[in-house]
């Protein structure tokens, strides 16, 4: 049996996992990034991560490769970080691929970590059974990525399956992209959570404060749908505005792209039935181009967690190895 070990760096955690040629992981290991301590440091934890991994390889079997799977800009070809907006301090032109590779003797190959749970989702999630798909991570920001005929499309630059820095309100708040009215401005986890904050600060009746207990600072996205799930018109409301954004982005990419599958994962996607309710009825007021309108589109929650950037990490690696899919 041949394996890969998948890494999913975080800003406050670095993920891994022993993957086989099946999805499953065999051993699954994290550690705190400590990123403020600066990138050599960084380096050496995923490094005492993937030696942790490599102990636990069964009898007989062989590891082909690491996958990394980095939140920020790359150079795939290079292996090389240019710029990880939510690690402080050096990132810049760190030759990743080749200091954790070189130290193990390994083939190592970089993937943005919203491609790499696109690519887990492909491969052994939500997404097995299709061949044009498109994912989106919602979260603290929002990532995404972009299947065509079974591969993942990279575009010219690499930088295809920005899903989340599309327009979705014209003249709408800044984004950290330098545009405004994008996808992540209005729709991910802190966006979501200042819509809660707002709604409190004007007197809103609402269980958000409640459970809050009154402190603004406790107000987050996955309190918002706590509320929203005792029944709460406030909490329900702002899902529903935020559903409603996430669906324009999806049914402009549905327009676009006419993909079979949307897979919709992340922390926000937690939100429950309200969201995906506001989605559906979004998309399926905008989209009029395919048969049928819409076309035969589904859209399906994310089915490995946060395990899909690990799994996607370590499915690059094996793929560029020249495993066969399964």
């Amino acid at each position: 049996m041949r394996y890969a070990v998948g890494i999913d760096l975080g800003g406050t955690r670095i993920k891994g996992a022993l993957v086989d040629g099946r999805g499953n992981l065999v051993t699954a290991a994290k550690t705190a990034t400590a990123a403020a301590q600066g990138v050599e440091v960084v380096i050496e934890r995923i490094r005492r991560l993937i030696a942790e991994l490599l102990l636990s390889v069964p009898k007989g079997g062989t590891v082909v490769g690491v996958g990394l799977a980095v939140p920020g800009v790359i150079d795939m070809p290079s292996g090389t970080v240019l710029f990880l907006p939510n690690l402080p301090g050096g990132w810049s032109d760190v030759p990743l691929a080749r200091l954790v590779g070189d130290h193990f003797g390994l083939p190592t190959h970089l993937l943005n970590d919203a491609r790499a749970a696109t690519l887990g989702e492909k491969r052994y999630g939500s997404g097995r059974n299709s061949r044009n798909m498109v994912c989106l991570t919602l979260g603290t920001g929002i990532g995404g990525g972009i299947i065509i005929n079974d591969e993942l499309y990279f575009g010219s630059e690499g930088t295809a399956g920005e899903v989340g820095h599309q327009t979705v309100e014209l003249h709408g708040p800044p984004c950290n992209c330098g545009n405004e009215g994008c996808a992540e401005a209005l729709a991910s986890g802190p966006a979501l959570a200042a819509l809660a904050v707002k709604a409190v600060m004007q007197g809103a009746t609402t269980k958000i404060r409640d459970l809050a207990e009154g402190d603004l600072n406790r107000i987050t996205p996955k309190l918002v749908s706590q509320a929203a799930a005792l029944g709460d018109p406030v909490a329900l409301g702002i899902i529903r505005k935020v559903g409603g954004y996430i669906g324009t982005a999806i049914a402009n990419l549905v327009a676009v792209l006419n993909p079979d599958m949307v897979v919709v994962g992340g922390g926000v996607a937690q939100a429950g039935p309200a969201l995906f309710q506001a989605i559906e009825e979004t998309v399926a007021s905008r989209v009029h181009v395919a048969k049928g309108g819409r076309g035969n589109v589904v859209i399906v929650p994310a089915g490995l967690g946060e395990d899909a950037g690990v799994a996607g990490a370590a499915a690059w690696a094996l793929e560029r190895a020249g495993d066969s899919r399964s």
